[in-house]
């Protein structure tokens, strides 16, 4: 039958099929500028940063419009400024620099007013525009449309595309720049208020931490902090170092749990107090404890993890305290890069009691340690051990100087992976030694749990030393002259372990001028005895007056 066409074929009346064909064609164009606007709109979805969608905005625009050129200005304290440009020419991009010049174009006009303009040719751009006489010598373009970046009524920029020939814009056309340019917008004011409150965030927990000025401790130390990479929350991380009066110097990291204003608040109060007590001339032990008792009685809900180390520089003495934190990681020169092997205990604020154990050590001259919190070794595995493995070989590859150390380590550590959680490390090196190394003293707070930590201080040394075979007579002793000395000062005491030829050598000082005496004790007093034990276990013994106190000492024969 004429003028009828079956399923799938075309009708035979020309002017039919052509209406038919450009029916077709525009249907094909409307669906697949569709998928593009879906594609666009997803990828603006995924941006968090100006950077970020200012970079889709780029690459996208041309794909979804066959545009040859596109621009973003946007409005900084009342003043437009070119912020992305894709496809122009250079001279262009310096002539658009001078704001009288940016003025001229209707991107200009359109930011100002919120009004759209659609320029067809160059005719039609001097006749609307008469001072962007420029853009045609610069530009080489032949059609344009700007449009205003519009979110809830304020005009935050313009948008412009071109095109190399003229060109008319149908109403399709135009209604899709319209939707582009609302996306756009949202898209950049997200991001702009991301930023600022990113900026906010870092800025308050940077005001927390320490300024990175080490040099008055007297070793090297540097630190670093990278903050995590999505969401603009802050994190608890912490770290500082800072020398006691004692002249012992602190070291110290953790991590509060929790992304937000509120860990960071956290964290600020445990740094601040853990400062505190160790100026206080507590132990280590005895520092995180008490910030364990205080987080309890403030009804922190929080937990924390940290790691305080306390380093006598001129022996190489570390005394390690970890509460649920990783252990520091240490390369000795000529060594292999480890973890120190120490089990950590519970974490701050899981309990109201938290009873710490110290770990001295002795490391050489020389050695690299690395503090760290565990968004290093989380970024990249689930598994946090073999994290620390990576840790490992990462750190054996780079040179032993912490600031080149906690510039290089994180970036590497994180390489190919998302940073989910903040990072924060801290490396230093011990110092030369005074001497040969065969003294290491250590001041204690006037405490009874001083006796305890003496006792663990002694027993590591001869550990370090291999002197292991006296190790649990030295430990008595300790115990006896420690806890005698305690008693009767208030201003603390100092141990000192010392090497001598066939012999271990052990002296407690202390402000007290009371000599202590060695005395018959009656069958049923509780005290009296200790140095009975000293004189039966020692070698030799005795008491020494100093010019502020006094100094019992003990030798035991070793080899």
């Amino acid at each position: 039958m004429s003028g009828s066409s079956s399923a799938g074929t075309l009708p035979e009346d020309p002017h039919r099929r052509r209406l038919l064909e450009r029916s077709t064609r525009q249907a094909q164009a409307a669906a697949r500028r569709a998928v593009l606007l879906l594609d666009t709109a997803s990828a603006l979805s995924q941006a968090v940063t100006l950077e970020q969608v200012q970079r889709v905005i780029m690459q996208r625009t041309p794909v979804v419009l066959g545009c040859d050129g596109t621009m973003v200005c946007l409005l900084a304290e009342h003043r437009l400024v070119v912020s992305h440009v894709s496809g122009y020419p250079a001279e262009f991009l310096e002539a658009v620099r001078d704001p009288e010049k940016l003025a001229a174009c209707p991107v200009a006009d359109a930011a100002a007013t919120g009004r759209v303009h659609f320029v067809e040719n160059p005719a039609q751009l001097l006749r609307r525009f008469p001072g962007a006489e420029f853009v045609l010598h610069t530009q080489r373009r032949c059609a344009w449309a700007s449009l205003p970046l519009v979110v809830s009524g304020r005009v935050i920029g313009g948008w412009s595309v071109a095109y190399s020939s003229e060109r008319t814009f149908d109403d399709d056309e135009r209604r899709l720049m319209r939707t582009l340019a609302s996306h756009y917008a949202q898209a950049l004011e997200r991001a702009r208020l991301h930023e600022i409150a990113h900026g906010a965030a870092v800025t308050l927990q940077r005001a927390l931490l320490p300024p990175e000025d080490f040099g008055r401790l007297g070793l090297p130390v540097a630190t670093h902090y990278v903050p995590a990479a999505q969401g603009y929350e802050v994190g608890g991380d912490f770290y500082s170092a800072l020398r006691l009066p004692s002249g012992s110097i602190a070291v110290l990291i953790g991590d509060v749990a929790g992304h937000n204003l509120a860990a960071a608040a956290v964290m600020g109060q445990v740094r601040n107090a853990m400062q505190a007590y160790a100026l206080e001339g507590h132990s280590p032990s005895g520092v995180v404890e008490r910030v364990n008792r205080l987080m309890w009685a403030l009804g922190i809900p929080q937990f924390a993890t940290c790691a305080y180390l306390e380093l006598q520089p001129g022996t190489g003495a570390v005394t390690v305290v970890l509460a649920g934190h990783p252990a520091p990681v240490v390369r000795p020169p000529g060594g292999e890069a480890h973890s120190l092997d120490i089990t950590p205990d519970p974490p701050l604020g899981v309990e109201e009691e938290l009873r710490c154990t110290e770990h001295t050590l002795l490391l050489a001259p020389g050695t690299l340690v690395l503090l760290f919190t565990d968004g290093l070794v989380e970024a990249r595995d689930s598994d946090v051990e073999a994290g620390i493995q990576r840790l490992h070989r990462v750190l054996q590859r780079l040179p032993p100087l912490p600031q080149r150390v906690v510039e290089q380590v994180v970036p590497q550590m994180l390489d190919g992976c998302a940073q989910e959680d903040d990072v924060a490390v801290l490396a230093l090196r011990i110092p030369a030694r005074e001497g040969a190394g065969t003294r290491v003293a250590r001041r204690f707070p006037c405490d009874p749990a001083s006796v305890g930590a003496a006792r663990q201080f002694v027993t590591d040394v001869l550990q370090a030393w291999s002197a292991d075979a006296v190790a649990d007579e030295a430990e008595i002793l300790t115990s006896e002259i420690v806890t005698n000395a305690v008693l009767h000062t208030t201003e603390g005491v100092e141990v000192t372990v010392e090497q001598l030829p066939g012999a271990l050598r052990v002296e407690v000082a202390d402000a007290s001028v009371r000599m202590p005496q060695l005395r018959e004790a009656g069958e049923d007093a509780m005290t009296g005895r200790g140095l009975h034990i000293v004189d039966v276990l020692a070698r030799r013994w005795g008491v020494e007056a100093t010019e502020s106190g006094k100094r019992v000492f003990f030798e035991l024969a070793v080899g």
